[in-house]
């Protein structure tokens, strides 16, 4: 599999555990994926009385970066309020991918949970990303 294979792979994963969790929740706490270079894929979240989404991502941060599994890439979602102008904007799934190949973005998926299907994407877009795993490849 291509790094690019292995990251939309993971992309895919993602936004459908935050689609399950946006149609049966409304929302959904940060989490993130590992993908060993067995092939497997392996789901964290962390739970945390109090703090906030930005404590919950350090916390997800530092339990994959424990990982000693050979990590070939990692993924972290969160929902963010993307906004456009004055109190105007859209709700959206950030998934961050990062490749130790070198290889990192931040996927944003516009969703909006008043639809019947809330991940009918407008457009999905991306940006580059910044390392947090892979620092000196990206």
């Amino acid at each position: 599999m291509t790094p690019k294979e292995e990251v939309a792979r993971i992309l895919e994963d993602m936004l459908q555990f935050a689609r399950k969790m946006l149609v049966e929740h409304g929302e959904f706490h940060p989490f993130g994926v590992c993908l060993a270079s067995t092939g497997d894929m392996v789901q964290s979240g962390v739970q945390i009385d109090g703090g906030g989404a930005a404590d919950r991502m350090r916390l997800l941060e530092s339990a994959l970066q424990e990982r000693e599994d050979g990590a070939i890439a990692y993924g972290l979602a969160s929902s963010v309020w993307l906004p456009q102008s004055d109190d105007v904007g859209f709700d959206a799934v950030k998934v961050s991918v990062e490749h130790r190949d070198g290889y990192c973005a931040d996927v944003f998926c516009p969703y909006d949970l008043s639809r019947s299907d809330p991940l009918i994407f407008a457009e999905i877009f991306a940006q580059r990303g910044d390392p947090v795993f892979f620092i000196l490849a990206c």
